[in-house]
């Protein structure tokens, strides 16, 4: 990814993240409409393409965040198994050559 790119990420998650502090019903997150109604009404003076990559990640971890309340215990033991079965691995290369790997 390129500089710029991860600029741009570590930017909207610092957003997000003051938006997820600061919103007093997390459940407008439950669908992608009012998530992105909501994220352009608190970031009124950002861009659209923040805006809704801002209420994106919301919607996402919102939704990761209530499954992993809501699952049993065994489709929850299920979806581990099957994301180290993926073995996703990132790796970042930053300019002055230092690497840093992130296993999922």
């Amino acid at each position: 990814m390129l500089k710029g790119g991860m600029d741009f990420r570590i930017k909207t998650a610092e957003l997000s993240l003051q938006i997820a502090t600061a919103v007093e019903n997390p459940d407008i997150f439950n669908n992608r409409q009012s998530a992105t109604e909501y994220v352009k009404q608190f970031l009124s003076m950002e861009d659209q393409e923040r805006c809704i990559d801002a209420s994106e990640c919301l919607f996402h971890n919102h939704r990761d965040l209530y499954l992993q309340k809501n699952l049993s215990e065994n489709i929850q033991a299920e979806l581990v198994k099957r994301k180290q079965k993926r073995n996703l691995v990132f790796k970042y290369v930053a300019s002055d050559g230092s690497t840093t790997q992130l296993n999922l």
